[in-house]
This record gives structure tokens, sequence and C-alpha cells, in this order.
């Protein structure tokens, strides 16, 4: 059986997704762990703030949720794109396992990162 690498028609695609799916999840649970949004939304007054910013009294509750998908979206981007232009010998020594492996393992870290929800 090949390695998914070893194909040179795809190897930079392959490598690419392979990456920005665990780099994704990954980067996601930190941005959520560590309050780290690119931007913060208001829905009540459809306000935007760079960064993460509290709730406040005449905008209402900050929604970081979307703040969270755009971090891990150009971070995991931006690794999956530097493991695709990677050297060949680098790129056949990523295995295909951390695709489904790594969002697996971090469901458990997520429920526990939202528990404060099921009070």
């Amino acid at each position: 059986m090949k390695n998914i690498a070893s194909a040179p028609s795809t190897s930079r695609l392959a490598i690419f997704s392979l990456v920005f799916g665990p780099a994704n999840a990954i980067l996601y649970w930190i941005s959520d762990i560590y309050k780290f949004p690119i931007f913060s939304f208001y829905p009540a007054t459809y306000r935007m703030e760079w960064g993460w910013t509290p709730t406040t009294v005449d905008d209402g509750p900050a929604m970081y949720w979307y703040g969270w998908i755009a971090t891990a979206l150009i971070g995991s981007t931006l690794l999956g794109l530097l493991a695709a232009f990677s050297p060949v010998a680098v790129r056949q020594k990523v295995p295909p396992a951390i695709s489904w492996l790594i969002p697996c393992l971090l469901v458990p870290a997520m429920v526990y990162s939202l528990k404060f929800y099921w009070r």
C-alpha cells in the first residue's frame, strides 16, 4: 500500500488537507481556551471589535464563535500551506492518522472547556 504523500500529482494537496484538519481543530481549541478570537461580534447592535472584548450593557453579550473560527481558519491555512510546500522528505513523514486522531482526541477537551454551560 502506498503512502498518501508519495503520489506526485496529489502530494501537495493531500498534505495540505492532512495538516489543515488537525491544525484547525487545535487552533480552534487554543483560541477558545485562551480567549483569542480575531474579532468579537455584538449581534444586538451589529458591532464588531478586534480581539476579545467583554460584554457591555449597551451592546449586549458579545459573540466570539465567529472570531474563533476565523482565527483557526487563518492559522490552519498557513500551517497547511507551509506543510504543502515543505520538502518531499518532510512531507512523506506526516502520518495520515493525524487527520482523524487529533480532532477525536480534542472532543473531550472541548466538552470540558464548555462545562460551565451545563451547570
